[in-house]
C-alpha cells in the first residue's frame, strides 16, 4: 500500500467518525458501494477526483479541508517511516 493511499483512507476514515456516520450511511448518501468505502478507507482503492469530491460533500468537508487534512496526515506517515 501506498503511503498516500495510506493517508487517503485516513483522513475518509477521521471525517467519516468526525460527522458520527458510518461506512454503510456514507455509501448510501454518496450512491457508493459499502465495500468500496472501506477499501479507501484501508489504502486498497485510490478514490477519482470525482469520487473524493462527493465523498467530500457527504461528510460535510470541502475539499480544501480535506487536502490540508491530507497534507497533514502525508506528513505524519513520512515522519514515522523516517524514524524507524
Amino acid at each position: 500500500m501506498s503511503q498516500e493511499r495510506q493517508a487517503v483512507g485516513n483522513v475518509f476514515r477521521a471525517l467519516r467518525k468526525k460527522t458520527g456516520l458510518t461506512q454503510e450511511a456514507v455509501a448510501f448518501r454518496s450512491g457508493l458501494d459499502r465495500t468500496y468505502v472501506s477499501m479507501i478507507e484501508l489504502g486498497k482503492n485510490s478514490p477519482t477526483i470525482d469520487t473524493a469530491c462527493i465523498l467530500c460533500k457527504t461528510m460535510h468537508t470541502s475539499f480544501s479541508e480535506f487536502a490540508a487534512m491530507l497534507e497533514v496526515e502525508l506528513a505524519q506517515i513520512k515522519d514515522e517511516d523516517s524514524s524507524v
